[in-house]
């Protein structure tokens, strides 16, 4: 319960009441502390706590019913509500995260052998995507969240990108289960994690979702909104060409 959270959730209901966002940030704030505080008197038996707990209850219920009160014209809003997509400037990209489609070994031998792949191939389009930011940007490394089935042909995948793009390292995660939503967000997160710890700015990642399968493309997606990450997807047709959007929500810069 704190400024950071009024703010997030001030991003997320946009140009909504600022008293319904203050009142929605106390209670998801007041509930959990209410709840660890009972917790916390069981354990230690002291009476200041049970205080603690009962006054953070009552708040918690003031908010709840508040809410409750507000909740069709909260419900109207987010289903009317709009996001705004903007193309994007990959020129400060560093790294491309990715999942990895199961690729036929002949295809890929013939890639090694061209040094690219053709239009009607699968790796097409994400080797695009690498030259593409390997042209613009200064990519720097590529982050492959492979499938259980997809990561037999990583070792290959990252022979070819490197070989093609001098300076550009790749690398995998623990394989995911493409067709179950938490497991491809955790996998997500933790890179972005990991990517914020080495010190990358969310402003230097992409996150491409043409690879991998619709569930896989659907959570990727979700994981920008509200971001400075880019998302990248490959156009279909014979005019194919790699595009780059930013998702923004009602009331964000």
């Amino acid at each position: 319960m704190n400024i950071k959270s009024y703010k997030t959730f001030n991003a997320l209901l946009g140009e909504f009441s600022k008293r319904d966002v203050f009142v929605i940030t106390i209670f998801f704030g007041a509930l959990p502390e209410a709840i660890f505080t009972l917790i916390d008197f069981i354990i230690k038996q002291e009476a200041d706590t049970l205080l603690r707990a009962i006054f953070l209850f009552f708040v918690s219920a003031i908010t709840f019913f508040y809410i409750w009160w507000r909740y069709k014209e909260l419900k109207k809003f987010f289903e009317e509500r709009e996001y705004e997509i903007r193309n994007a400037n990959p020129s400060n990209a560093k790294v491309l995260i990715t999942g990895l489609s199961i690729i036929p070994d002949l295809e890929l031998e013939e890639v090694k052998k061209k040094g690219k792949p053709s239009r009607n191939f699968r790796l097409y389009p994400i080797m695009e995507k690498i030259k593409d930011l390997h042209e613009k940007a200064k990519l720097e490394k590529v982050i492959v969240i492979p499938s259980h089935e997809s990561e037999k042909n990583f070792s290959t995948f990252k022979e070819i990108v490197e070989k093609l793009y001098k300076g550009v390292s790749v690398e995998k995660t623990e394989p995911v289960d493409y067709n179950h939503f938490d497991s491809i967000q955790r996998r997500i997160k933790e890179v972005f994690k990991k990517l914020r710890e080495e010190g990358y700015k969310k402003s230097q990642i992409v996150v491409g979702i043409t690879a991998g399968t619709t569930v896989f493309s659907v959570v990727a997606s979700a994981l920008t909104f509200f971001s400075d990450i880019t998302l990248s997807y490959f156009t279909q047709g014979d005019e194919g060409k790699v595009v780059y959007i930013d998702i923004k929500g009602p009331g964000e810069e």
